[in-house]
């Protein structure tokens, strides 16, 4: 054990080693430190010109530059003490002040300024250098709230440690020349990077270990039998080909490794994939809307679920971090986050907004016959898929009770309800066309059409239980436009069935008398059906608020009221005619040929008069076939009156 006096001169012995260290260290960068010392006036306001002039004092090697953006920094860089008492730490304003441009023209920051205008100019004058952040340890072994950042340098292919903050005097530093290219271990002293990787060292010192270890010791304490060796080295080179998410996520994970109850990391992993889960969904969301309408655009549904999916479990894994956080200050920043809830239904309204894309893009491409019923098979099986999620969606934002939960649900009863009245709309463009179709191909047309009633029924349905009066101006449009299109469906099956009973019982207009007891009945019906779905196309027709749209439905559907009973006249009247060619064959007709010879007169005249005023109000094509009814009429009295004699 050494005498007092000899401890007492081996303390000095220390002391005067120490300065002379220092002395020596500063006697090496004199010249660069006489240049870069200088207060340079405004005029260098950009970082180019800030890197040439300290290539002025033409540095040698890498550690000389290194020294020359140090030495200007800490002489002309001043620590805006405002930021710290107004508490504008986290602000998107700070964050702006603090970059190194801002830095630089209003020579003040704080310690993330010092920092980011370090490593800028650094990159500028050919180093690699990198921010650090973490936490700071006052000599008497208290460690502040507030974080801080300082500079990981790579001089000489290894790695070493600046803190211009500190070496400035500010922020609670000394000033002192250690914290100018500090090894790993003189740095751990009084700081402690989040990131184990900038600790230097390969068994790091977890945030326990660091905040006991005192400050005036001098060893770092050593690392404890069983800890695994971490290879810094290989972290920082593996680091450099990692884009900034992929990095961010390494490094946050890394943290937790060491100090799994670090709030600090907890937050900012928490955040970082919280962030991303909404970049996720919004990006997919922005997409969907451009598609919707824009068929150019490639619409991959598979690769948009598995972006949903991904952005799903990057928000749920975001909670996992972020609720274990106990610091008040980093827990209120929750507070100013969209609750998990809420963002799990937006991935579920999204996935029921895929759907309805791909089935309104095909309901806007064109196919022919035979690839129709193929895609409406393919739209409805949407239909089926964007209401599972839309209900989904709704259920979820149900047990919300906030104004954005009850937007949403307003949103997804407009799309379900849309979903309805595009299959509804895409039938009725394809099937209310008949040109050409022989029997098979209009019992086609009338049970598609039948489909689009349904469809717009529930549309209708969706819309009502709703609630009217809260529908949003979209809602109401679809619900003032359902009478108008269930019109238009009930005239196309109008149309359908009379030209199905034209084409399946033709042969009647030759000679009815073989079918009278069958074949006969089934025409008239078809034809009685036919009048009935007008007449019901009426009803709806007097709720459809569109006049241009009201005057071409009235005219069509007049049309076919008109032409339904012409028809039946005309069959009618030809069993007349056909027992009249009978009798002149067979004079000695039979009682029973009377009977029904004049019962299908009275009918056919009967049904002719009843044509006439519809006729009268179907425009052009109802005054040529009303023409023909007084002609007609007049035979009818001549056979009628045949008859009569007999």
């Amino acid at each position: 054990m050494l005498k007092p006096r000899y401890f007492a001169l081996f303390v000095l012995f220390l002391l005067v080693a120490k300065l002379v260290a220092q002395s020596s260290s500063t006697t090496a960068y004199a010249k660069i430190d006489q240049h870069a010392s200088q207060v340079i006036g405004d005029e260098v306001q950009e970082l180019d010109q800030l890197v040439k002039y300290l290539n002025a004092s033409a540095p040698a090697n890498e550690k000389e530059k290194a020294r020359v953006i140090y030495t200007w920094i800490i002489h002309n860089i001043r620590y805006d003490q405002l930021v710290i008492d107004e508490n504008r730490l986290g602000t998107r304003e700070n964050t702006i002040q603090q970059q190194a441009e801002n830095v630089l023209r209003k020579r003040m920051g704080v310690c993330e300024g010092y920092a980011n205008l370090y490593k800028a100019v650094a990159g500028k004058m050919g180093l690699r250098a990198e921010l650090v952040s973490g936490k700071v340890k006052r000599k008497d072994g208290s460690v502040p709230e507030l974080g801080h950042a300082w500079i990981a340098v790579r001089i000489d292919n290894g790695w070493m440690l600046c803190d211009p903050t500190w070496g400035a005097g500010a922020a609670g530093g000394d000033g002192s020349e250690r914290y100018f290219l500090a090894s790993g271990e003189q740095m751990l002293k009084d700081h402690y990077p989040y990131d184990p990787v900038w600790q230097l060292r390969n068994y790091p010192l977890t945030n326990q270990e660091w905040v006991q270890w005192q400050v005036d010791q001098d060893e770092v304490p050593p690392h404890a039998e069983g800890d695994k060796r971490f290879g810094f080295q290989d972290s920082i080179f593996f680091m450099d080909k990692l884009d900034t998410l992929q990095r961010t996520l390494l490094v946050c994970k890394r943290v937790l490794r060491f100090n799994p109850d670090d709030d600090y990391a907890l937050t900012q992993l928490g955040l970082l994939m919280y962030e991303q889960g909404v970049i996720s969904l919004t990006n997919q969301y922005n997409f969907l809307s451009k598609a919707e309408n824009n068929l150019r655009l490639y619409l991959d549904t598979t690769q948009v679920i598995k972006q949903l999916d991904k952005a799903q479990s990057l928000l749920s894994e975001a909670w996992t971090y972020l609720q274990p956080v106990k610091n008040p200050k980093l827990k209120a920043v929750q507070g100013q986050m969209s609750p998990i809830v809420l963002l799990q239904a937006e991935a579920i309204f999204i996935r029921g907004l895929m759907h309805y894309c791909a089935l309104s893009r095909m309901q806007q491409e064109k196919s022919g016959r035979r690839e129709l019923f193929l895609k409406l098979d393919k739209m409805r099986r949407s239909v089926q898929a964007a209401n599972r999620d839309f209900s989904n969606a709704a259920r979820e934002y149900g047990s919300l009770n906030s104004p954005e939960a009850f937007k949403k649900q307003e949103e997804i009863v407009f799309f379900r309800a849309r979903c309805h009245y595009l299959l509804a709309v895409s039938i009725l463009n394809n099937f209310n066309h008949r040109e050409g179709l022989e029997v098979q191909g209009l019992k086609e047309n009338f049970n598609q059409l039948e489909r689009a009633k349904t469809d717009l029924a529930n549309m209708k349905s969706t819309l009502e239980l709703y609630g009217a009066n809260r529908l949003d101006k979209n809602g109401k449009v679809l619900l003032e436009l359902y009478p108008g299109l269930m019109c238009m469906i009930l005239s196309a099956q109008s149309f359908t069935q009379y030209d199905l009973s034209n084409k399946k019982y033709a042969h009647l207009l030759e000679n009815p008398l073989p079918y009278l007891d069958n074949g006969f009945q089934d025409a008239l019906a078809l034809l009685r059906e036919s009048d009935t779905l007008a007449l019901q196309g009426f009803a709806f027709l007097e709720r459809t608020n569109h006049t241009e749209q009201q005057n071409n439905l009235r005219i069509q559907l007049n049309i076919i009221r008109g032409l339904s009973r012409y028809q039946i006249a005309m069959l009618h009247g030809m069993v007349a005619w056909k027992l009249s060619e009978k009798l002149a064959k067979f004079p000695l007709s039979t009682a029973k040929d009377k009977t029904l010879a004049l019962v299908r007169i009275r009918q056919a005249m009967i049904y002719y008069e009843q044509a006439q005023p519809f006729l009268v109000q179907a425009g052009n094509f109802g005054a040529k076939v009303n023409a023909d009814i007084p002609g007609r009429v007049a035979k009818l009295e001549d056979l009628k009156r045949i008859w009569e004699k007999i």
